[in-house]
C-alpha cells in the first residue's frame, strides 16, 4: 500500500474519506490475513493456553480457575472442529482477525479524536512497530480479546458523552464482555464511573435512560461470573494474588519500556515535529487518556512494591490504544508532513512479519520445532487407542502431558481431573464421574520418562482408585528433534 494511498489533507472531500476507512480496513484485513497464514504454517504446537481455552469451552461454565468466562464462549467452536489442524487454525486466524478489528478501532478512535485522517493513520501505523500485536499475542488466551475491544470502549465512551447517550448501551454490553474475557478491564469500568461523578459533560450520563439499560447490560453479562467465583471459593481472584509477592521492585519499569518503545521510536522518527505537541486539546482527549492510560499509574506504582511475572501481560492491553491518544495531543499540521514516517511505518510491519517466518523457517533456538513431537505422540495414542477398542475416544487422564490430546486429538476428547478446592487446577472436568468413566472408557498415560514401571499411572489410579490400566504399552515421547526421547507408557481402562 502507497503512502498515496492513505496521505491526504484533513479537508478532503466525503467520498475520499470514505475512501481512507476503506484503506484502513483493507491494511488492518491484509495484516491479519498474513499474519494468521504465517502463524498457522510456521508455529509448531499450539501454546498451553489453547490447551485451557478448549477445556473452559467444554466446561461451559461462568468462570475458569484464571479467567472469566467470555474465553470458554469464545473457543466453543474449538470443540466442533473435529480436526487439529482445524483448530489451530482457528486459534491463530481468531487471534490475528480480533486483534485487527483493534487495529481499526484504534484508527477510528484517532480520528475521533483529532478529525485527521493522517494522525489517525500514525496512530495505527504505530502499532507495527511493536510485537505485542503479533508474535507476543499468540500465547494468551485472553489478551488478544482486550486488543479487539479497548479502543472501541474508548471510542463508544466518547461518543455517548458527545454524540448521542444511545452508545451507553453498546459500551455497556462491550465493557461486560471485555471484563469477562479478562478481569483486567475492570480499570476501565472504575474510571468511567470516576469521571461520571466528577466531569459535567460525563455527569449528564445520570439523567439519560440509556445509561441505566448500559449498566444493566453490563451487569447482567458480570453477575454470573460473580456467582461462580463465590462457589468456587473465588479461584480466579487467589490465583491473581499468588503470582504477586511483597516486594520492592523497580526493575519492573523495564516491562514498561519493552511495551510501549514505539512510542519513543515515533517520536525520534517525528523529530522536530514533536515540538508541535499542545495542551490546548478538546476534553474528549483528555477523557480518553484518563479511561485507557491513567490507569498504567495505578498498576506501576503497584508493581513498583510488588515483584510479579504477569507485568508484560498486563501491560499490552494499553499500548492498544495509546498511539491513538497520543496522536490526540499533536497539532493537525504534524499531519502534513507524515510521508517518511508513514513509509517507514510501513516498511516496520514487512520486516516483523519477514523476522518472524525467517526465525521460524530457520528453527533459530528452536523456535520452529518447539514441542513439535506433541502431534506425532497424539497420533500413536489414538492409534493405540483404535486397535484395543472400537469405541470413540472421549476420556483421557494420568500424566499432565494428556491434556494436550484433548486438543490435538480430532475427537477432542476431556480430561479425567475433578475439580479440587485444594488444587484449584486451570484445567479439569466438572461433570467427570466414575459412571461416565466406566461407560466411555479412558486413554490414561504415565508419567513422563517412567515407561510402563509400577506405579506410572498414579496421576490417575489415586484420583479414582476404582479403576486400572488393563492394556497398556510403552512408547516415546520427544518434544522436538534436539531435545532427549522419553518413555511414556500408554494405558486404556476399557469401556463397558
Amino acid at each position: 500500500m502507497r503512502f498515496s494511498t492513505v496521505y491526504f489533507p484533513s479537508s478532503a472531500p466525503a467520498a475520499t474519506k470514505v475512501y481512507a476507512y476503506r484503506a484502513a480496513c483493507v491494511w488492518c484485513f491484509i495484516y491479519a490475513t498474513a499474519w494468521a497464514l504465517a502463524s498457522f504454517s510456521l508455529d509448531p504446537a499450539v501454546p498451553y493456553d489453547a490447551i485451557e481455552a478448549l477445556n473452559w469451552a467444554v466446561n461451559n461454565e461462568w468462570g475458569s480457575p484464571k479467567n472469566p468466562w467470555m474465553i470458554g464462549t469464545f473457543f466453543k467452536p474449538l470443540y466442533s472442529l473435529h480436526s487439529a489442524s482445524l483448530s489451530a487454525f482457528y486459534w491463530y486466524a481468531s487471534h490475528f482477525f480480533v486483534t485487527g478489528i483493534g487495529m481499526l478501532g484504534c484508527y477510528c478512535l484517532a480520528y475521533k479524536l483529532t478529525d485527521s485522517r493522517p494522525l489517525a493513520w500514525l496512530a495505527m501505523l504505530t502499532l507495527n512497530l511493536s510485537t505485542v500485536i503479533n508474535v507476543d499475542v499468540i500465547p494468551y488466551n485472553d489478551n488478544f480479546l482486550l486488543f479487539g475491544s479497548w479502543p472501541w470502549i474508548g471510542l463508544l465512551f466518547i461518543k455517548a458523552v458527545y454524540d448521542s447517550p444511545k452508545w451507553w448501551v453498546l459500551l455497556g454490553v462491550l465493557l461486560g464482555l471485555a471484563t469477562m474475557s479478562k478481569y483486567t478491564s475492570i480499570c476501565l469500568v472504575g474510571m468511567i464511573f470516576f469521571f461520571a461523578l466528577i466531569v459535567p459533560s460525563v455527569r449528564r450520563c445520570w439523567q439519560s435512560p440509556y445509561f441505566y439499560i448500559g449498566v444493566v447490560c453490563f451487569l447482567a453479562l458480570v453477575l454470573p461470573n460473580v456467582f461462580w467465583l463465590i462457589d468456587h471459593n473465588f479461584a480466579a481472584v487467589k490465583w491473581v494474588g499468588s503470582e504477586m509477592s511483597p516486594h520492592l521492585s523497580m526493575e519492573n519499569w523495564l516491562p514498561f519500556l519493552s511495551v510501549f518503545y514505539p512510542l519513543l521510536f515515533v517520536a525520534a522518527l517525528l523529530g522536530r515535529k514533536m515540538g508541535h505537541l499542545t495542551w490546548h486539546v478538546p476534553e474528549k482527549v483528555y477523557l480518553s487518556a484518563g479511561i485507557l492510560l491513567a490507569p498504567l499509574a495505578v498498576i506501576m506504582g503497584w508493581f513498583s512494591f510488588h515483584q510479579g511475572d504477569r507485568l508484560t501481560e498486563w501491560l499490552q492491553p494499553f499500548f492498544m490504544s495509546a498511539p491513538a491518544v497520543l496522536v490526540g495531543f499533536l497539532s493537525k499540521d504534524v499531519g502534513r508532513h507524515l510521508r517518511r514516517p508513514f513509509n517507514t511505518l510501513m516498511a516496520f510491519a514487512l520486516i516483523l512479519i519477514s523476522g518472524y517466518i525467517l526465525v521460524m523457517s530457520l528453527n533459530i533456538k528452536n523456535a520452529g520445532k518447539h514441542f513439535s513431537g506433541i502431534k506425532t505422540f497424539s497420533d500413536e495414542a489414538i492409534t493405540f487407542w483404535e486397535l484395543n477398542t472400537e469405541k470413540p475416544l472421549t476420556l483421557v487422564g494420568g500424566a499432565q502431558l494428556a491434556q494436550w490430546l484433548t486438543f490435538y486429538i480430532g475427537s477432542h476428547p476431556q480430561v479425567t481431573n475433578k475439580w479440587s478446592e485444594e488444587a484449584q487446577d486451570s484445567i479439569y472436568n466438572p461433570h467427570i464421574s466414575a459412571q461416565a468413566i466406566e461407560r466411555q472408557g479412558v486413554l490414561v498415560l504415565g508419567k513422563l520418562g517412567e515407561g510402563c514401571q509400577k506405579g506410572a499411572f498414579s496421576d490417575f489410579t489415586n484420583e479414582w482408585k476404582g479403576f486400572k490400566p488393563t492394556v497398556q504399552e510403552e512408547v516415546t515421547f520427544q518434544p522436538s528433534p534436539n531435545k532427549t526421547a522419553q518413555r511414556v507408557c500408554l494405558g486404556i481402562v476399557s469401556p463397558n
